[in-house]
């Protein structure tokens, strides 16, 4: 089965997972140096931690983000998407089942305890 496959038995695909290799403010601690060099190196950096079949769909994201007393800092996000594995969709799909038999089994509580009240 490939990563784009519909699962055996019918109505679930593989979903694409996000995967984070920096997010931090400005003063969150680890940020890029200031000189120009040392910056490109710290980011190549960054970006030899993804995997090479994923590089050429790496995002970067640079935004201001508003603090307390009007201060503002800088946020560095860089992520890339990736299909699930087979054990991350599984744990998925386990957790959407129990979320469902979860809602089903509160809901025939309520529905319980109004025939009980309004007798049906």
């Amino acid at each position: 089965m490939t990563n784009s496959d519909l699962k055996i038995g019918g109505n679930s695909m593989r979903k694409q997972k996000r995967i984070v290799v920096f997010d931090k403010e400005q003063y969150d601690g680890e940020w890029p140096p200031k000189s120009a060099n040392e910056y490109v190196a710290w980011f190549s950096k960054k970006i030899t931690e993804i995997p090479e079949e994923y590089r050429s769909s790496a995002r970067i994201e640079i935004e201001n983000v508003a603090g307390y007393d009007y201060g503002h800092s800088i946020r560095i996000e860089i992520y890339y998407d990736r299909p699930e594995t087979d054990a991350e969709m599984n744990a998925r799909e386990s957790e959407e089942r129990r979320r469902q038999e979860a809602q089903k089994a509160q809901e025939l509580q309520t529905l319980a305890a109004l025939k009980a009240k309004y007798g049906a």
